[in-house]
């Protein structure tokens, strides 16, 4: 008879301790059923499909895990009703074992027929819990201090939600519920053929944005640009950036943004992201530099850079993509400057070059 396990809770939000308990757990039981629980009480930060994707892209490579949520019933209930004769706790401290403790024997005069299993997690988890990772948000340096505690799916849209576009936007009279804007664009970054021009992306420019956000002339504009320039990203065509222009166009009338000059200044901004020709603006010369900085990181995330751009393209043949890969990148190579703004080219402009000639001497040995 195969055994099954619940592991219960809000995971608002899903960090790497979390993990630690599904795995252990995946390795003692024939299956593992994630309850995702929804609280009305509780203001989450992300919603409970959000909540689950996340745990569906930490638990990906584990056969034996399913995500779920549910609502209004006992824990215990729930797993009996699952087939689940076990609740998986973890117990990190003194004070935990006083509440599990009790916890159990609630548990037991709900359902004496589900028992409890308690694990303990390695000294590296015991500090990490929901609570204790939300009061980081906003300190100075949280965002390199997250990629300890959390699992990339959860964190980056955690640091894509710190980001104040939707206040910015608000200030600007546009009309909206957070859950809907977040859905969409979260849900566009994260599907599966991104490999590059993904969340991280995004927050990556998001980073050099807030740095010089007080350079540009409409930097609501260039902000908003950020988050729609790669909405739609197809491989496999030529008119992404007209199409990520459309939903962009959309979206500002979806939230209530019918100013057509700013709406003007977003599509103008977003097809300059098509690198095709030189910046007609101050503000589309930055955006274009933040659309290109990884050119010029430290080389082992321009390499990794590389390896995502492949994987985007596994569709096509190693000739082919040596062939296209090459002149892209010597577009840019052959440029006077690789960057149009002075701030980019003094933080980028020497690393992008070495980083650019080693690639196309990759390439072209092949």
């Amino acid at each position: 008879m195969k055994q099954a396990a619940l592991y219960a809770g809000s995971f608002d939000l899903p960090h790497l301790g979390h993990l630690w308990m599904i795995r252990e757990a995946s390795k003692l039981f024939d299956q593992v059923i994630v309850g995702v629980s929804i609280n009305p009480v509780k203001n989450p930060l992300f919603s409970i499909e959000e909540r689950i994707a996340i745990l569906q892209e930490m638990t990906e490579d584990i056969p034996n895990v399913t995500i779920e949520s549910f609502s209004d019933e006992f824990t215990a209930n729930h797993a009996l009703q699952k087939d689940a004769h076990y609740l998986v706790r973890g117990m990190r401290t003194a004070t935990d074992f006083e509440y599990e403790h009790l916890l159990h024997q609630y548990n037991q005069d709900i359902n004496p027929l589900v028992q409890t299993v308690i694990l303990l997690p390695p000294k590296q988890f015991v500090q990490i819990s929901s609570s204790a990772i939300k009061q980081l948000l906003g300190l100075t340096g949280f965002e390199q201090l997250l990629s300890n505690y959390l699992h990339p799916a959860a964190h980056y849209r955690l640091l894509a939600q710190t980001y104040p576009i939707a206040k910015h936007l608000r200030e600007f009279g546009a009309k909206f519920s957070d859950i809907d804007l977040w859905t969409k664009l979260i849900t566009a970054y994260t599907a599966p053929h991104r490999a590059y021009h993904n969340l991280e992306h995004i927050v990556e420019m998001l980073k050099d944005f807030m740095e010089i956000k007080d350079l540009l002339e409409n930097s609501l504009a260039v902000e908003f640009a950020i988050w729609y320039h790669d909405y739609i990203y197809e491989t496999n065509s030529h008119v992404s950036e007209e199409k990520s222009q459309q939903q962009a166009l959309i979206s500002t009338l979806d939230i209530g943004i019918s100013d057509l000059s700013f709406r003007a200044a977003i599509s103008d901004l977003i097809l300059a992201t098509k690198h095709k020709d030189p910046p007609k603006t101050e503000d589309a010369a930055y955006l274009m530099d933040m659309d290109i900085s990884i050119l010029g990181k430290e080389e082992h995330r321009f390499d990794a850079y590389e390896r995502a751009i492949r994987k985007e393209y596994a569709w096509v043949d190693e000739e082919t993509f040596r062939k296209y890969r090459s002149k892209v990148l010597y577009k840019f190579h052959n440029r006077k400057s690789i960057y149009y703004t002075e701030y980019f080219r003094d933080k980028y402009e020497t690393q992008a070059r070495k980083n650019l000639e080693r690639s196309l001497q990759k390439l072209y040995s092949k």
